[in-house]
């Protein structure tokens, strides 16, 4: 259930907008990481961290296209290379669920009243 106040803002269009939104920046991260050259280890960690924040973020609105878009992303960025790597990603994005509560319960607005 979203907060009232998310609802007064957004109204019930806030999924078709957050899809739109999604889809775009997905597109141009795939863009960005495309031209991009090979980073380098820790810029690599960092790009896959957001990457995969900005996907479950988004989840619930995610397009078949703006998955494609990620999955492009995430397949050009060098992947992680020790379990230390993994375990501070997993880290990393479970603080992010604790602390971005809130917020990530406002992005999950009701699909089905657009």
């Amino acid at each position: 259930m979203r907060p009232v106040q998310v609802d007064s803002i957004c109204g019930a269009a806030c999924s078709r907008y957050v899809r739109d939104i999604s889809e775009t920046v997905c597109e141009e991260l795939s863009r960005l990481a495309a031209c991009a050259p090979a980073p380098p280890r820790a810029a690599a960690f960092r790009a896959r961290l957001e990457a995969s924040l900005l996907r479950l973020a988004c989840a619930a609105h995610l397009t078949r296209k703006a998955e494609n878009y990620l999955v492009e992303t995430l397949a050009s960025i060098p992947p992680l290379e020790t379990e230390e790597e993994k375990k501070r990603m997993d880290m990393i994005i479970q603080d992010f669920k604790k602390r971005m509560e809130l917020q990530l319960a406002c992005l999950n607005c009701d699909i089905e009243t657009v």
